[in-house]
């Protein structure tokens, strides 16, 4: 066997062992978490909780595996979510024995779209989905919407999505920005009846004994099912709790 076959042979491998050892496809399997195809997946957290990481998790696990990547972004240009995602797949790298030269393999298998100014922004992503799926022929697995604010016109934005996730077959993960409340508590009470309107997906990250913690949502109730995963800050990395 040629040099090049055993080093092609070699990658993959170790993409597969990654995909195989990572927290991340333990979150995508486990029975309350996941991304569910044809739904719109929520993340609330307050501002520099880490949703923009989080949401990266998830576009290089699809990356990986050599699925298509389609990431819009809301207020952070172009070179900083390329940012994003190297710095997170260099940490990715070393804990899961992948090379970072693959990291131009890696680079091939995601667009990313950003809107400094949110005018139109979603009739707008609505046409530039359209557009790069139905005519210019792209097969993205995963959809990501990060940056929005949500507000009270956020109900418009999830129905709207929750049709494209439908009618293209494929997951949309969108992260929405939430405040707090003057006592300090999170606001998080009228966010989440409107989302579960659209999606019983609805997961929330905020910092507890030093981690960021994910929680998930049921349709139909507003007690959160602790998760046994969290980001760890210094890397930004999903990780399993022992």
């Amino acid at each position: 066997m040629r040099k090049q076959e055993l080093k092609v042979r070699a990658i993959k491998m170790n993409k597969e062992e990654a995909n195989k050892n990572r927290a991340i496809e333990a979150f995508l399997e486990h029975e309350h978490a996941g991304l569910p195809s044809s739904k719109l997946n929520l993340v609330f957290a307050r501002s520099g909780v880490g949703k923009s990481s989080f949401a990266v998790n998830f576009g290089l696990d699809y990356a990986l595996k050599s699925q298509q990547v389609l990431h819009f972004s809301v207020g952070m240009t172009s070179e900083k979510i390329h940012e994003y995602y190297h710095e997170i797949f260099l940490d990715m790298a070393k804990a899961n024995k992948l090379s970072a030269n693959d990291w131009r393999t890696v680079e091939h298998h995601f667009t990313v779209i950003t809107y400094i100014k949110p005018d139109n922004l979603f009739k707008k992503m609505e046409a530039e989905i359209k557009t790069l799926i139905e005519d210019a022929g792209m097969s993205p697995k995963l959809i990501i919407v990060d940056g929005v604010d949500f507000s009270e016109r956020s109900k418009s934005k999830l129905k709207l999505f929750e049709e494209i996730a439908e009618h293209q077959n494929i997951p949309i993960l969108m992260t929405l920005r939430i405040h707090r409340k003057e006592d300090g508590a999170l606001a998080i009470e009228e966010p989440l009846h409107l989302a579960q309107e659209f999606t019983d997906s609805i997961y929330l990250m905020d910092f507890e004994d030093r981690k960021i913690v994910i929680k998930r949502y049921a349709q139909s109730s507003d007690t959160p099912y602790d998760l046994p995963f969290y980001v760890e800050p210094h890397t930004m990395l999903l990780k399993k709790l022992p």
